[in-house]
């Protein structure tokens, strides 16, 4: 038979692992939700670039997606973006791309 004081140890135990399970589940629902939120306006911005570039250029070299794709850094991309509006040409655009794009590892 337990004793009044181990009952309330093992029951204050598990109120405070239920609490702690419920507070790592909050935590990672809202980094989800961060991550996902970051990902789309990832997306929206590599969007808005090939767009761009479509319009000014009338072509999209298929290398372009590629290399947006492998950026993370939304500075980066946000700085791409102003250079597909004020590039004079596609080639102009391809060097930046490619001077400050990570090679792409397999």
């Amino acid at each position: 038979m337990t004793s009044i004081a181990e009952y309330l140890v093992d029951k204050g135990k598990a109120e405070g692992k239920q609490e702690g399970i419920e507070e790592g589940i909050e935590k990672g629902i809202e980094k989800g939700i961060e991550k996902g939120i970051q990902e789309g306006i990832q997306e929206g911005i590599r969007k808005g670039i090939k767009t761009t570039l479509e319009i000014r250029f009338g072509f999209i070299p298929a290398t372009i997606d590629q290399a947006l794709k492998s950026i993370s850094s939304s500075e980066r991309m946000e700085e791409l973006f102003k250079l597909s509006v004020t590039a004079s040409s596609m080639s102009e655009f391809l060097m930046e791309l490619e001077n400050h794009t990570p090679p792409n590892i397999e």
